[in-house]
């Protein structure tokens, strides 16, 4: 019945709207009984009503509408204690003095009052989405309550909130939850802050989930909201159901999967966050920012403005770049900058027109109060952050439209400054620009990327450095760079159509459909023998990779490893014993690598177990350990000049690379897992006995 629902609204009005709904629904159900059974059944007069009180969900006890409780005032000077309609008439007949006893603060006084119901069978909701710039005052603060502890909040959505306090309520209980909500809480930095926390303290398990859809309502003027619809519980279940609209606007399509994650996808249980590092995958280069002036638009020009200025200083023409951000690149706007870095004093002095730009904007960073952009005041001809590659750079815009089926991305000369509006890929490669500009790294996007209003926002720490690039053969290699380069010159066909007309899905022209279907053909078999038939099977790749690359790795004993390996493999090979070798190459003890230790110029790496749990003492000994166990320690030098450690890189063998981090502690990452490089090593197996072969004869091995 409907005193089976409970509700709580925090506009007066919409309680009463809510309440007159479930009685209309309600008789709508009844009417459709009847038609049903062919007798008519009808609760008239309404007698039974959902209970829907005027509160703010966050702050009031949702046990307290379990209770029914109203204020009795049972004595003088005492605080009014709720207590149920039912009880009223058993306190009344208590006589004063048992009141107070009985009301004491003193006193347990569950004998009278009401049992509360176990609990509740389903929470469901549709709270409000207000954005981080959106949220007023009173919002902040309960956002600030309800994630106290809990660092990175100010990026949350309003509607994390509720998530938050419904898991901390259902905790060991088998209740169920569902709430409609903006997609935000599935994309961006966001998603990786809010589901870590529901994952990692409240064991929360998403049960089903309904993908981006357009939900628009009856209201005019109202604009569609792009939402999700998420359930979850305390508890698993083996049937989760994935609803998933290939069209915002239409129907949806379900599947059943084993499990779903924060990104409503099939995938394990994990939340993506910031990183400032790629993933360890074979040549990923590192993303940057373009350059930031910090200078009020004081060095920067428009076309006209160019022309103009270098009308009355022509010895500028030199010096006066081309300007590039994500606007300037997608729509071909014209903007250009005064570049002065490594200009002689003389050369300036000889340019008052300039010598006054660079005054202004000294004076207008000496206004500021940042004390960084203060300091950056001594070099007023200089941009205030400078991260200009020297050679050709791929340029990523930060923001890109939704209606787009890729991102536009493409190579850029040095000579072009790019702007803090676009990211940038120092050291330009074909083969990279090739996978940043498929469908495969589109499916990624659209997954994790976060939003500005409903349009792409690009990354360099949630969205590129936690991409699981692929593991191409030279052959698949070679093939991605040939398909990237096509859709250059496809591009290049439409000289004067900017990228949003080339990338607009109602024009694109039909040699650069064909460049990309090739070039999606090309990446999508650097990924996998398998074609992808869905952007659902290709996110669940994706995840399925990343989780493995993100987490602590396999790998065979090998290069830079374990010596006492290497020179086994070693005098197989040179006894003829190519079998044995391979025995080695694909059987070797497996081991995972944690963050090491550094002593007295000695990198320790513990070794585990392949269960992944870490078995050494908390320190590390000063001398190797003679044979290799689980509870052992492995010491290497490191080189004094060089963060890396001493060892000969061998052709298709793992490769180590060593980050040192501002804490001067050293984290080691492994490239491959040893699935993946243990197939790689049989399929290649010939080449790698004369690879070392060579080695050998080089005394390198």
């Amino acid at each position: 019945s409907l005193a089976q629902f409970y509700g709580i609204e925090i506009d007066d009005f919409a309680v009463q709207i809510a309440q007159l709904a479930m009685w209309l629904t309600e008789h709508q159900m009844n009417m459709k009984f009847s038609q049903t059974f062919g007798k008519y059944y009808a609760r008239i007069p309404l007698k039974d009503s959902a209970k829907i009180v005027c509160a703010n969900s966050l702050e009031i006890d949702w046990d307290e509408l379990l209770f029914e409780p109203e204020p009795e005032p049972v004595a003088e000077n005492k605080k009014p204690i709720f207590v149920s309609k039912k009880h009223k008439a058993k306190i009344a007949k208590m006589n004063k003095e048992t009141k107070n006893e009985l009301f004491s603060a003193n006193n347990d006084i569950a004998s009278v009052l009401p049992e509360k119901p176990k609990q509740y069978n389903y929470i469901l909701g549709n709270p409000p989405f207000i954005g981080k710039k959106e949220q007023n005052i009173t919002q902040k603060i309960d956002l600030e309550k309800i994630f106290a502890g809990y660092n990175g909040i100010g990026v949350l959505d309003y509607v994390t909130c509720w998530y938050l306090k419904a898991a901390k309520y259902i905790k060991g209980t088998k209740i169920k939850c569902a709430f409609v909500s903006t997609n935000s809480i599935t994309q961006g930095e966001q998603a990786g802050i809010l589901w870590h926390i529901l994952f990692q303290k409240y064991r929360i398990k998403i049960h089903f989930a309904h993908r981006t859809f357009a939900w628009k309502n009856e209201a005019k003027g109202n604009a569609a909201v792009h939402c999700v619809i998420i359930g979850f519980a305390n508890f698993d279940t083996n049937k989760k159901r994935l609803f998933d609209y290939i069209e915002v606007k239409g129907n949806a399509t379900e599947k059943e999967v084993s499990n779903i994650n924060p990104y409503l996808s099939e995938g394990n249980d994990l939340s993506i966050l910031k990183r400032n590092e790629p993933l360890p995958t074979i040549e990923v280069l590192k993303i940057n920012y373009g350059s930031m002036p910090i200078d009020n638009g004081i060095l920067i020009f428009t076309d006209e403005e160019k022309d103009a200025f270098l009308a009355k200083e022509p010895q500028a023409k030199a010096f006066m770049r081309r300007y590039m951000g994500g606007e300037e690149f997608i729509n071909n706007t014209k903007r250009w900058c005064l570049w002065l870095v490594g200009v002689a004093p003389d050369q300036l002095n000889e340019m008052p027109h300039v010598l006054q730009k660079i005054a202004q904007v000294k004076t207008y960073r000496e206004a500021s109060d940042r004390k960084e952009t203060v300091k950056l005041a001594s070099t007023p001809y200089l941009f205030g952050e400078i991260r200009q590659p020297h050679t050709a750079y791929i340029l990523i815009p930060k923001v890109s439209s939704e209606n787009r089926k890729y991102i536009p991305i493409g190579i850029q000369s040095a000579d072009v400054v790019a702007s803090g509006s676009c990211l940038i890929v120092p050291q330009a490669s074909l083969y990279v620009l090739g996978i940043l500009t498929s469908m495969m790294h589109m499916a990624w996007i659209k997954a994790v990327a976060g939003r500005m209003k409903s349009d792409y926002q690009y990354s360099s720490t949630v969205v590129y450095n936690n991409f699981p690039f692929p593991m191409p053969t030279d052959k698949q290699k070679e093939k991605v760079e040939a398909c990237a380069k096509a859709v250059l010159e496809a591009r290049a066909l439409y000289p004067n159509s900017t990228l949003a007309h080339l990338y607009d899905a109602r024009l694109m022209p039909v040699e650069l459909v064909k460049a990309h279907n090739a070039l999606d053909k090309a990446v999508d078999a650097c990924y996998s023998k398998v074609s992808f038939m869905t952007e659902l099977e290709r996110v669940a790749f994706l995840f399925e990779q990343y989780d493995k690359l993100s987490a602590p790795l396999y790998v065979a004993f090998g290069n830079a490893i374990e010596q006492h390996i290497k020179k086994r493999i070693k005098q197989s090979i040179l006894n003829g014993e190519i079998g044995e070798a391979k025995d080695y190459l694909v059987s070797k003890p497996e081991i995972i690598w944690h963050k090491a230790k550094v002593e007295n110029n000695i990198l320790y790496i513990p070794i585990v177990d392949k269960s992944g749990i870490l078995k050494t003492s908390p320190n590390p000994p000063k001398e190797d350990a003679e044979e290799i166990t689980p509870i052992s320690w492995k010491a290497f030098k490191i080189n004094e000049e060089k963060p890396m450690l001493e060892y000969h890189e061998l052709e298709n063998l793992t490769d180590i690379s060593i980050v040192q981090e501002s804490t001067k502690e050293w984290h080691i990452w492994l490239l491959q897992e040893i699935e993946y490089r243990n197939t790689e090593l049989l399929k290649n197996f010939d080449r790698q006995v004369e690879a070392i072969k060579k080695a050998i004869s080089l005394g390198l091995y």
